[in-house]
């Protein structure tokens, strides 16, 4: 089940062996929508407007507005594991191989980036979208263009989104490192061993970066040396 909270009046959620998509709202919460989805799905997006963004792992995308009518689907050849990111009006979904910039209101592809492996996490959007693959590539592509700015080869799958903060991208690899990569070149300013794979995205508080890895350890690190500030068992 996914589920996506925006706040202590309405909870979005995916029931993924009946195939709809549930809305509660209200003081006290209570449903008020429930629809019917085509297969089985990510976790739906809320938008500022109050319509929601739910992708399929078919590779069906769509948009509901607030009473729950679908506006537009759309076929996006490739199944959709995680929820598109968003940024300003542009959606950038990650179906199969390709990333895509596509426009909220319509649907509308804006540009379409196609990577040698499967793209299994969001990108992470700042001047540029960042993504991983099952190649073990690292792609940097221009956010108006799709154009391929960059790319860095790491030792092992990359199946989680990348965290940006500052001048550098934060990628965890299944080849138990995380890379901190300069985010206008792609250079490497750090490596650092996690001890195993990573298939979980990262989140930057500050200076620190906060990783969970498959042994069950949570790791505090130095976002700017790459330096083990502090570990827990979980």
């Amino acid at each position: 089940t996914g589920i996506a909270v925006t706040d202590s009046t309405l909870i979005l959620t995916i029931d993924q062996d009946q195939k709809r998509l549930v809305r509660l709202a209200g003081n006290p919460l209570a449903q008020d929508i429930s629809l019917p989805i085509p297969a089985a799905s990510t976790a739906p997006r809320y938008l500022p407007d109050g319509s929601i963004i739910i992708g399929s792992y078919n590779g069906q995308l769509s948009r509901y507005d607030t009473s729950g009518m679908q506006t537009w689907t759309l076929d996006c050849k490739g199944p959709i594991i995680a929820p598109p990111s968003i940024a300003e009006s542009v959606l950038y979904v990650s179906a199969g191989k390709s990333v895509s910039a596509r426009r909220i209101s319509n649907g509308e592809q804006v540009w379409s980036h196609r990577a040698s492996g499967a793209v299994m996490a969001a990108p992470a959007i700042d001047d540029r979208a960042y993504f991983g693959s099952t190649d073990s590539l690292v792609y940097a592509v221009n956010l108006r263009t799709g154009a391929l700015e960059w790319f860095f080869s790491a030792r092992g799958q990359i199946v989680a989104s990348p965290a940006v903060g500052g001048t550098r991208v934060f990628v965890p690899a299944n080849d138990k490192r995380i890379y901190a990569l300069d985010k206008q070149t792609g250079d490497t300013a750090w490596t650092y061993q996690a001890g195993a794979p990573l298939n979980q995205e990262m989140t930057l508080a500050g200076d620190l970066l906060v990783v969970g890895t498959l042994e069950g350890k949570l790791l505090l690190i130095n976002a700017q040396d790459g330096k083990l500030v502090r570990e827990f068992a979980l």
